[in-house]
């Protein structure tokens, strides 16, 4: 079976403006969030709230790790147009999903006495606001969880549209939460704040369920139960889950790290540093979103060489969409995150730019996971992967119990990411047939090569010799010169076409709707 190219295009250009739209919106909402939070809650409280939340997302890893496993099977049997496999998948998955939230809560509550009898480094008189922020959680871990089949669902069918309308809207309720806590007395703040969150994520999970049953006819519980396709989904998924863990426990874990060795102020600096970390990697993330489905139906319908050459563009330009973001803000950070918070807490601008270079070197790997879940085979993967990320964890534990300062943990962060880059590139070559320099030259070499380009042009004429200071002006001089070097130098030409033809479907999209309006 072939690959309709031109829908394919088409449907990846307009996923690709969906998600960027919703980037903008979520991404706005969310620093507001921020913004508020802090206001309202206060320095110590703020970091309470992330080390609670963090602790939480050790185990919320099930998410992205399921969703993948469950996305990927249906994108795949879409791919030949199977929907009695579809269908299985999804009820296979409800049932799934169901008892691993269930087991999940269950260990939540039981570890609750652990961890708030003297585990986590939190002042007596704000325990019992933190354990009801803890229950909140535990309800949205137990909601997000269930609710991971029905995003599954919007994703393969590439609905990103509904599906960036839910998290938009999530986004929104979640800045009118922080400033609605603001009209409480400060004693119940991190309570109300907790339980709003957790009702929160019940609604959204009511909106998904109505939606899904409503639109796609693999909604379904009428499919039988196989115990065929329930193993095989979870073996995906507990592979997926195993280097997911590993990934949450080095930065959620380096938050209980931090908590222990420099108290809450300090978690609150990680935490407003990987916010906006956060945010910047989403850039990626949401091209990414675009082009998963794409891989995994590349792979279903048997045509490995578009399986590999979407991963190594998915690379490239998620290299490129973090980047363009990340060179201003080596330059401009500590403006940014003053203009954002209306003051620069302690550690937050050297925590934002060592998580800026951990994302980057990530990001020139970042479409090789897909491309291997999509063949199947991630055991060799996962593990590989998975335990050399799990390092990150005992070696900040020794450096930090030595008296090390805590800037030697993101340089041990650093060099893990680069070694489990350099994993990955040879577990991907082993499977698509080419060598490692083949995947250097094609996407490490052409990627770097721009970026260095622009940081010594911007660093040594315009802000050294000329004394540019100003953060708009090196923000639109970093924009305006790093595009044409990433044009020229990043891409070949049949990359080059794809952007012009991408380009020209958004115009195309564009004139379409306001010729319409104008009708």
């Amino acid at each position: 079976m072939g690959v309709d190219t031109k829908n394919a295009g088409n449907k990846v250009a307009i996923n690709t403006i969906v998600l960027y739209v919703k980037f903008f919106f979520t991404a706005l909402f969310s620093l507001f969030t921020v913004r508020f939070l802090i206001d309202s809650l206060g320095v110590e409280n703020y970091g309470i709230y992330t080390l609670v939340a963090g602790v939480i997302t050790l185990l919320t890893f099930i998410n992205s790790a399921m969703t993948v496993a469950t996305q990927r099977y249906l994108s795949f049997h879409q791919g030949v147009n199977d929907l009695v496999m579809q269908k299985k998948i999804f009820k296979n998955s409800i049932l799934l999903h169901l008892c691993i939230a269930i087991f999940l809560a269950f260990i939540l509550f039981l570890i609750k006495s652990f961890l708030f009898d003297g585990f986590l480094n939190i002042a007596n008189d704000k325990i019992n606001m933190a354990i009801i922020l803890y229950y909140g959680m535990i309800v949205s871990v137990f909601f997000t969880i269930i609710s991971v089949p029905f995003n599954a669902i919007l994703v393969s069918n590439e609905n990103l549209f509904t599906d960036s309308l839910i998290l938009i809207f999530k986004s929104i309720f979640m800045l009118l939460i922080s400033i609605m806590i603001g009209f409480f007395p400060d004693l119940y703040r991190l309570g109300i704040f907790g339980a709003l969150i957790g009702l929160l994520n019940v609604f959204v999970f009511i909106f998904y369920v109505f939606y899904c049953f409503k639109k796609y006819q693999e909604c379904t519980f009428r499919s039988e139960l196989d115990f065929s396709v329930l193993k095989e989904l979870a073996v995906f998924a507990l592979w997926n889950l195993y280097t997911n863990l590993c990934y949450v426990l080095n930065t959620q874990g380096i938050n209980v790290l931090i908590n222990k060795f420099y108290g809450t102020n300090m978690n609150a600096a990680y935490g407003i540093a990987f916010q906006v970390n956060s945010q910047i990697k989403n850039l990626s993330q949401s091209l990414l979103s675009a082009i998963n489905p794409q891989i995994m139906k590349s792979e279903g319908m048997s045509n490995r060489e578009r399986t590999l050459k979407t991963s190594v563009i998915a690379s490239k330009f998620g290299f490129f969409l973090v980047s363009i973001a990340a060179v201003p803000c080596f330059y401009i950070m500590p403006d940014l995150v003053k203009l954002w918070l209306g003051v620069v807490p302690d550690d937050v601008v050297m925590f934002c730019l060592y998580f800026l270079i951990v994302t980057l070197i990530n990001q020139l790997t970042i479409g090789i996971t897909p491309a291997v879940q999509a063949v199947g085979k991630i055991k060799k993967f996962q593990i590989s992967i998975g335990t050399t990320a799990l390092t990150l964890l005992p070696l900040s534990y020794l450096f930090l119990s030595n008296n090390y300062f805590v800037e030697s943990v993101f340089f041990i962060m650093i060099f893990i990411e680069i070694v489990t880059g350099i994993l990955k590139i040879f577990i991907y070559s082993d499977i698509f047939k080419v060598t490692f320099f083949w995947y250097f030259e094609k996407v490490i070499f052409k990627s770097i090569f721009p970026f260095l380009l622009v940081n010594i042009l911007l660093y040594f004429i315009f802000i050294r010799t000329l004394g540019i200071s100003n953060f708009i002006l090196i923000l639109l001089l970093s924009t305006s010169i790093y595009i044409p070097l990433f044009y020229i130098f990043s891409l070949n030409d049949n990359e080059r076409s794809h952007i012009i033809r991408f380009c020209n479907i958004i115009i195309s999209k564009c004139k379409n709707k306001l010729f319409t309006a104008n009708i």
